[in-house]
């Protein structure tokens, strides 16, 4: 999000549903297209999920969903395959490293869609290695630009994680990464 101390404004993507299908007419799927298609079945999720849905039908494109508990959506999705497209909730990260770095770059340990980009892997390792704060945002900066252009991934929200307790509560302690845990929480 431009929140983000990171974070920088990108141009939105032109929605050409005209342009769409003529890109799937190319390819050879004039007649439509079925992608297997997972997703958590963990809320908001599942509106999400019926909302791209929706959207790529008017394209000529049919998503063929499995929606996953988590777990087990986790390694379905990361160690199991089948898919063609996934969608996927994301925390917040403390640090842009670990989304860029184990997210995005080559051989990342959570990119399941095997992305892969050298000068996406460059700025991320210049970045990671740099102590010059103002020069590691411009390196973030770029390494969010090439995910952009390239369409590694498509954010559809950025949501705000908010949390509050009244007094007599006792165990509940926020999160970094903007979890909700009730565990150890009792009144």
């Amino acid at each position: 999000p431009e929140d983000d101390p990171v974070g920088v404004a990108l141009p939105a993507w032109p929605h050409d549903p005209d342009r769409a299908r003529a890109l799937l007419r190319e390819a050879g799927h004039g007649s439509g297209l079925r992608v297997r298609f997972s997703a958590a079945a963990l809320p908001p999720t599942p509106a999400v999920t019926a909302d791209v849905a929706a959207q790529l039908a008017e394209v000529g494109i049919t998503l063929d969903v499995r929606h996953y508990d988590d777990p087990p959506w986790w390694p379905a999705v990361y160690l199991q395959g089948g898919w063609q497209m996934a969608i996927q909730s994301a925390s917040a990260r403390p640090h842009p490293h670990i989304m860029f770095g184990r997210d995005l770059t080559t051989g990342g340990a959570f990119n399941p869609g095997g992305f892969s980009d050298a000068a996406l892997d460059a700025a991320v390792a210049q970045a990671r290695a740099c102590a010059d704060a103002a020069l590691q945002r411009a390196l973030y900066a770029q390494a969010q630009r090439i995910v952009h252009d390239r369409v590694a991934v498509l954010p559809l929200y950025a949501s705000d994680v908010m949390a509050a307790v009244r007094p007599g509560v006792e165990g509940f302690a926020p999160h970094p990464l903007g979890y909700v845990e009730l565990e150890d929480v009792s009144c």
